[in-house]
C-alpha cells in the first residue's frame, strides 16, 4: 500500500505544477482549435495550454458547452461556429435562430462568463464539392442568426459572418486584378458582401498557400513561402513575390468589383501541415509560419491592404478523424501532436526566434492516473483472492 500511496502523491504534485511562462504573441494572430480525434484532451487543459502560449484569439467550429465552459473567464475571444447541417433550419424558421442563440451564445455572455466575439455560420460552404447543396440556406441563415442576435440585445458585442473557402472567387488573369466571384455563386456572394458591410462584420476566408503547391507540382515552390523573390508577379504597379499576397488581394478586387471595397478581411485558416504529402513536413511548416508571422509582425498586410491583419491558424492540434478525401495531410495541420506536444520550433511573436511552444500539461498525468488505477485494482484482486482462498 506504500507504493500506492506513493504513486498517489507523485500524481497529485504533478498535476498541480504550473510552469510560469512569458509568450509574446504577434497581435490579431489567433488559432483554430478542431475537435475531430478519437481521443480530444480536456478542453480546460487545452485552454491553459492556449493561456501558457499567449494566444488571446481562438476559432472553433461549433457551440459544444463543455468546449465554451473551458473559456470561462479567461478573456479570450472566441469565435463559434454553426455547422452546415444546421443551415436549413435556421433560414427557415426564426424561432430556430432565436433558440440557437438563448441556448448557445446569450447564456455565455455575462460577467465571468465566455468572451464570444464572432459567429460563423456553415463553413466553407459554397466549396464545389457541395454541389451547391448550401447556396439557397446559407445567407438566410446568417440574416436569422444576425436578427437573432440583435432581438438578445448582442449586436454590439458579436459580429455574424460565414467561413469562406478561397475557392469562392477567381481571377481570369492570372493576377489579382482579374478578381471576380465565382459565377455559379455570384448572386449570392453579393448579398453576403452587402450584409457584411452593412453590419461591420468581416469577410472570413481560408487560404491555404500548400494547397497551391500540392495541386500542382509545378508550381514554384517559393512562391509558397515569405522568404524569397525568386518568382514576381507584376500587376496594376503593384509587385506579388508571394501567392497568399496574390490570392488575398484577389479577393480585395473581387469586392471592389461587386461595390464593396472597404468590407474588412479576416484569415480565418491558414496553416501548413507536417505529414501526409513530401511537402508536408515540419521542416516546410517552421519555415512557413516563421515567414507568415515575420510579416503579421511587421503589418506589412498586402499590396492593395497594407497594415495589420487579423488571422487564425489552423490548427492548435492534429485531428485524426478529419476526413483524407482532400488528402492524407488533413489529419496533420496542428502546431501540437494529437497528445499536446509541441511538433517543431514555431515563435508566434514573429521575431524569428528558434523557440518551442509549452505543450499541454496534465496529458501524460492523466494517462498515468489511468496506469495506476488499474494497478491498485490488480492489487485488491490479488488481496481478495488471497483472503478468500479463491486461488483454491
Amino acid at each position: 500500500m506504500a507504493r500506492i500511496e506513493f504513486l498517489m502523491c507523485a500524481i497529485i504534485i504533478l498535476a498541480h505544477f504550473q510552469q510560469c511562462s512569458c509568450q509574446e504573441v504577434v497581435q490579431g494572430v489567433g488559432v483554430n482549435w478542431g475537435l475531430l480525434a478519437t481521443n480530444p484532451i480536456d478542453p480546460h487543459i487545452v485552454v491553459n495550454m492556449i493561456k501558457d502560449n499567449g494566444i488571446k484569439r481562438v476559432k472553433i467550429f461549433d457551440t459544444d458547452p463543455w468546449i465554451l465552459g473551458a473559456f470561462a473567464g479567461t478573456d479570450i475571444e472566441v469565435m463559434v461556429g454553426i455547422p452546415n447541417d444546421q443551415l436549413k433550419k435556421l433560414s427557415k424558421d426564426m424561432d430556430e435562430a432565436e433558440d440557437f442563440v438563448k441556448h448557445n451564445v446569450s447564456k455565455h455572455m455575462h460577467d465571468g462568463g465566455v468572451n464570444i466575439r464572432y459567429i460563423s455560420v456553415g463553413n466553407e460552404a459554397f466549396l464545389k464539392s457541395y454541389g451547391g447543396s448550401y447556396i439557397g440556406t446559407t445567407f438566410p441563415a446568417m440574416q436569422n442568426v444576425q436578427k437573432a442576435i440583435n432581438k438578445a440585445g448582442l449586436g454590439d458585442k458579436i459580429k455574424v459572418t460565414t467561413a469562406l473557402n478561397a475557392d469562392v472567387y477567381d481571377t481570369s488573369s492570372d493576377k489579382p486584378s482579374g478578381g471576380n466571384f465565382r459565377a455559379d455563386i455570384s448572386d449570392v456572394m453579393k448579398q453576403i458582401v452587402q450584409f457584411l458591410d452593412e453590419n461591420k462584420s468581416p469577410f472570413l476566408v481560408n487560404i491555404y498557400p500548400f494547397l497551391s503547391l500540392y495541386q500542382n507540382e509545378a508550381f514554384p515552390k517559393d512562391y509558397a513561402f515569405f522568404d524569397s523573390s525568386s518568382r514576381t508577379i507584376t500587376d496594376d504597379n503593384q509587385q506579388y513575390t508571394n501567392v497568399f499576397d496574390a490570392n488575398f488581394d484577389t479577393l480585395v478586387w473581387s469586392l471592389k468589383k461587386v461595390g464593396h471595397p472597404d468590407v474588412s478581411i479576416m484569415i480565418g485558416e491558414i496553416g501548413w501541415p507536417t505529414d501526409g504529402h513530401h511537402h508536408a513536413n515540419p521542416d516546410n511548416a517552421k519555415r512557413f509560419y516563421q515567414g507568415f508571422l515575420k510579416k503579421m509582425a511587421n503589418k506589412e498586410g498586402s499590396p492593395l491592404r497594407p497594415g495589420p491583419m487579423n488571422v487564425y491558424l489552423f490548427g492548435l492540434v492534429d485531428e485524426n478523424l478529419k476526413s483524407v478525401a482532400p488528402g492524407d495531410f488533413e489529419r496533420h495541420w496542428g502546431i501540437f501532436h494529437f497528445d499536446g506536444k509541441p511538433k517543431f520550433p514555431i515563435d508566434l511573436s514573429g521575431k524569428g526566434q528558434d523557440k518551442w511552444l509549452i505543450g499541454a500539461k496534465g496529458v501524460i498525468v492523466q494517462a498515468y492516473v489511468m496506469v495506476v488505477l488499474v494497478e491498485i485494482w490488480m492489487y485488491r484482486v490479488i488481496f481478495h483472492m488471497l483472503t478468500t482462498n479463491s486461488f483454491k
